[in-house]
């Protein structure tokens, strides 16, 4: 069995991975033409101060959550 883990969660432990690299995970606003855009979650370099990922669905944030080792064999995420 699996354990769950929240999309919240999942979203800080990838944030928490990033920030060692210089870099930091966003999340849209609500507005529609903004989300059409950069699409639910971006990905910003702090060092240059750009977008350096765009167009992040949830489903991609699991996967890059388990490429960066913050989401475990184990666990699962209750989307």
């Amino acid at each position: 069995m699996k354990n769950k883990v929240t999309l919240k969660a999942l979203e800080k432990r990838v944030g928490r991975r990033l920030s060692k690299g210089n870099q930091s995970l966003h999340k849209t606003r609500v507005r529609r033409s903004t989300i059409e855009s950069l699409g639910p979650y971006y990905i910003v370099n702090d060092d240059t101060n750009s977008i350096s990922t765009q167009g992040i669905d949830p489903d991609g944030l699991v996967e890059i959550g388990k490429e960066m080792g913050a989401l475990a064999a184990w666990e699962e995420v209750d989307i």
